[in-house]
């Protein structure tokens, strides 16, 4: 498709324009008119414009579109546009484009006011480059029928912007890091930037924007108030010496990269806050769910064994020596509890003096058996309260079944307590539903 303005006719598959008079432009005068205005959209604009078909079909770009992405137009012609977009922007495109065509203005905005996205599009080097987007629907214009998208290199303000905006919205921390890096690329001019965090329990990561050499950086910053969370190192072209203001903006994309840290880290503690049970440190009710329908959703028909565990004579320790000692016992309690099972096994205190532990990958019931027997062997210790010492034993549960199971298993692991229970203090009942 060839973009037409309103009223003019095609000639030969090419733009015929019309006169003030309403006489076509000979073909010679249109040539010169056409290459004229190629000519003046390439020289030195910072827009390009992107013709699309309904369906996102890249049918004519603008010299400038094709210089800030980097490719010929015979590259891009015929390609969904789409192809250019990284993947995590589709829903960003999407209700930009929903937007534009509900509202019916240009742009969905006064001209005047155009808004833009900031998305990553693939540049021809293979990297993803951040750029302001705009669209505008004219998929019902009778000579145009498509999206008009224009497209500028986003500048360092709306990068820094896209990057705090990635953090509001919870994105992926790779993803948060991977515009950080764009970001000093494009302020640091041809800088080559590599980004490694460390720490909140996972392997390091590391993100690159450009071709990192194998010299060592010119720049060499420290991420965050704690030296073990990472660094972000740059490059310079032809190994320059960093000037102040590039070692100014490094470390405000340092900065940036710590504060994307510390709000994974404030979220993942405030998760594992809404999990944990605050006097013991075990996994409160609500993990313990979390952990069972994990179990639940996994049906490859692994065994798993839940142990329902009640202390016998905590009532006694809360009676006479108050809440603040009952509070120790239990706390001690989960601890020994804790020693009996292994490093990936769960306990979970659902509430007053029940704890309940999940163990996977145990053989047999006689296995389940040992660890149910070694968590009443702890507890018959006596346990030192200030200047006293208190027992408090403990009854046990056991169910051990299919996991995906594991709900059905904790109800028989409870119904097991009660009979155990029934017998005396300090005993164990194992059973294997069917």
């Amino acid at each position: 498709m060839t973009l037409a303005p309103r009223g003019s006719s095609y000639a030969s598959g090419a733009v015929t324009l019309e006169s003030e008079t309403g006489a076509a432009a000979g073909g010679d005068e249109q040539d010169r008119l056409v290459r004229r205005v190629l000519a003046a959209m390439a020289e030195g604009l910072a827009y390009g414009t992107v013709l699309t078909s309904p369906e996102l079909v890249i049918e004519w770009v603008s010299p400038a579109s094709w210089q800030l992405l980097g490719y010929r137009p015979h590259e891009l012609m015929g390609r969904s546009a789409l192809e250019l977009c990284h993947p995590d922007e589709y829903d960003r495109l999407g209700r930009m484009l929903e937007a534009v065509h509900a509202d019916g203005t240009p742009f969905g905005v006064d001209p005047a006011a155009l808004q833009t996205n900031t998305v990553r599009l693939r540049h021809a080097d293979g990297s993803w480059r951040s750029f302001d987007l705009a669209a505008n629907d004219l998929t019902s214009h009778p000579d145009v029928r498509g999206f008009l998208l224009v497209v500028r290199e986003a500048t360092a303000e709306h990068r820094t912007h896209d990057v705090l905006r990635r953090m509001a919205q919870g994105e992926p921390l790779r993803e948060v890091l991977a515009a950080v890096a764009d970001l000093a690329r494009v302020q640091v001019r041809g800088a080559d930037v590599s980004i490694t965090v460390r720490g909140a329990g996972r392997p390091p990561m590391t993100v690159v924007a450009g071709d990192v050499p194998a010299r060592p950086p010119e720049l060499t910053l420290t991420i965050g108030r704690d030296a073990g969370m990472g660094d972000l190192r740059l490059w310079l072209p032809e190994a320059r010496p960093a000037s102040w203001w590039a070692r100014e903006l490094a470390e405000r994309a340092a900065d940036l990269v710590g504060l994307a840290l510390e709000r994974e880290l404030g979220e993942a503690e405030l998760r594992r806050a809404a999990r944990t049970d605050p006097l013991t440190g075990a996994t409160n009710r609500a993990g313990l769910a979390e952990r069972l329908d994990h179990l639940a959703a996994n049906r490859w028909g692994g065994l798993s064994t839940v142990l329902y565990a009640d202390l016998d004579d905590f009532k006694a320790v809360n009676d006479e020596l108050g809440h603040a000692a009952g509070d120790a016992v239990l706390v001690e309690c989960a601890s020994r509890l804790r020693a009996c099972l292994r490093r990936n096994d769960l306990l979970a205190r659902p509430g007053g003096d029940e704890f309940v532990a999940v163990c996977t990958s145990l053989p047999d019931a006689a296995a389940a058996r040992t660890v149910a027997e070694r968590m009443v062997e702890r507890l018959r210790e006596p346990i030192a309260i200030g200047e006293r010492s208190v027992r408090c034993g403990v009854t046990v549960g056991v169910a051990m079944g299919p996991g995906h199971r594991a709900h059905e298993l904790l109800v028989a692991a409870d119904d097991a307590l009660l009979r155990a229970k029934r017998s005396g203090k300090g005993r164990v009942e194992v059973t294997t539903p069917g």
